[in-house]
């Protein structure tokens, strides 16, 4: 007999084997995360459901794919692959902080050569120059 959702519901063992075998990876945490959408959804809309586990592996399966799904979009397509989410963790894990930039100042008595207008050889044998110089 159909039933309104109970305030204490909890998905049978059952449930979480069947998503396992539909590959979600870590059906526990995954429940866990969702079950509040689930349960705000359905307390809500007041309906009855001949099997409230039913309801909630295909809630639960719908809100998988819709997640895989959305992942994708968000995946670049250099060849990635994998879990876009744990890759991004790894990224930022082993990132090395950048190096701090260094500002060279070169404090010369001399004006610098006026090189006016010249051809690129020209420019390139000021530069030499200068290199020379220093």
């Amino acid at each position: 007999m159909p039933t309104k959702i109970k305030p204490d519901y909890k998905p049978s063992q059952r449930v979480f084997e069947l998503l396992k075998a539909f590959g979600v990876q870590n059906p526990v945490e995954f429940v866990g995360h969702e079950m509040g959408a689930f349960f705000l959804y359905w307390e809500g809309t007041g309906k009855t459901k001949a099997s409230w586990d039913t309801t909630c592996l295909n809630w639960m399966k719908r809100t998988y794919e819709d997640k895989k799904h959305q992942m994708a979009q968000n995946r670049s397509y250099s060849g990635q692959q994998g879990n876009v989410f744990e890759t991004v963790l790894d990224n930022i894990q082993n990132h090395e902080p950048p190096k701090p930039k260094m500002r060279v100042v070169y404090r010369n008595p001399e004006p610098p050569p006026d090189l006016g207008t010249m051809d690129t050889e020209e420019a390139l044998e000021a530069l030499a120059q200068l290199r020379r110089k220093l």
